[in-house]
């Protein structure tokens, strides 16, 4: 019996060495811009963001936000405020999603020859305007896009109802294309 329980112990000791091992020839954890990545064989994954946009998703209260769809009217002022906004690119604007609050709109566009955007819209004097500083533009790979774009727009748009911004969830795909390898 006592030799059962060695071999055990001995079993199990070489069995947490080689998960540790194998965990450590894979896995790295690295601090880059804003917040810590986790690399697996040199490919970025952001479980931080991950964990937060799990968050957001299942706390959030979006009852009083308006979700645009095609149709409304909303919407195609919306997606003629961000075709205004720089052509002739801007022009094949697309929007992907809207929301609405009071006079703010949150819009995600697609378009042919630009990245995506997400664009934040006031009305303002009755016409609806693209907050200049409040557009992002391009990949957030490595990054989880919600938590990044969100805390984006919301420091450089001021006024924005939280709300509304919190009920963001921008298309995962679109902005997180760009696989990050990292070489050691």
């Amino acid at each position: 019996m006592a030799e059962f329980r060695g071999r055990r112990r001995v079993a199990l000791t070489l069995l947490v060495l080689s998960l540790i091992g194998t965990a450590a020839l894979h896995l790295r954890v690295e601090r880059r811009d804003h917040s810590w990545l986790l690399l697996v064989d040199g490919v970025a994954h952001d479980p931080l963001g991950a964990v937060a946009e799990a968050w957001q998703r299942a706390h959030r209260d979006c009852s009083g936000v308006d979700v645009l769809r095609p149709v409304d009217a909303a919407w195609q002022a919306s997606r003629q405020a961000v075709a205004a906004y720089s052509p002739p690119d801007s022009a094949s604007a697309r929007l992907t999603s809207a929301l609405a609050l009071g006079e703010w709109r949150l819009v995600e566009a697609r378009f042919d020859t630009l990245p995506p955007v997400v664009v934040v819209l006031r009305a303002e004097g009755g016409t609806l305007r693209v907050q200049e500083r409040a557009v992002w533009s391009g990949t957030t790979a490595p990054w989880e896009p919600g938590p990044l774009i969100r805390r984006y727009l919301g420091a450089r748009s001021p006024g924005l109802p939280k709300v509304l911004l919190a009920c963001l969830t921008p298309e995962r795909d679109a902005w997180s294309r760009q696989a990050t390898t990292v070489r050691p």
